[in-house]
């Protein structure tokens, strides 16, 4: 499968190819990014791929030209999420600004819950069952080529949600 977008990330007046690329077969996705007269950058195992449509991850183009990759399951088992990774450039490189975790129990309502974290100020806010807490990070912008290959940045973001 081949999903791109187009966005001047490091606002240097080139659009990049931002592109998600993954198997059929495989239960990850790679992001790479494309800039004309610069070498590629490759993301490995940046989204999570499940065998049915509602579980494909996706790139969106937002108004203000930062990309979201979007993993989720919206298919099978009693839970479903979603994850959404808001890419920028910050300090001459492609980071990962912003982190969104959404769940939601088909059998229990009121089980759900959301973590939203600002990778560039280290606030963010978890909601569990409709109730706010504000929570702080130290992590900052990740790399993008950092993110799906650590498992420990994965880790990490779990224990700052509380998941």
């Amino acid at each position: 499968m081949l999903l791109m977008v187009q966005s001047d990330l490091n606002q240097d007046g080139i659009v990049e190819d931002i592109t998600l690329l993954y198997d059929e077969n495989s239960d990850s996705a790679d992001l790479k990014i494309q800039s004309a007269g610069q070498p590629d950058i490759i993301a490995r195992n940046i989204a999570w791929v499940g065998q049915f449509m509602e579980q494909k991850p996706f790139l969106e183009r937002l108004e203000d030209g930062s990309i979201l990759v979007v993993s989720l399951n919206e298919a099978i088992h009693r839970i479903r999420w979603s994850i959404s990774l808001e890419l920028g450039y910050d300090d001459g490189r492609y980071v990962v600004t912003r982190y969104v975790y959404t769940y939601r129990d088909t059998l229990d309502l009121d089980n759900n819950g959301s973590c939203q974290l600002d990778l560039i100020s280290g606030q963010g806010i978890r909601w569990t069952n409709d109730v706010p807490k504000d929570i702080q990070t130290t992590m900052r912008a990740i790399p993008v080529m950092k993110w799906g290959t650590s498992g420990q940045i994965t880790s990490d973001i779990k224990n700052v949600c509380g998941i």
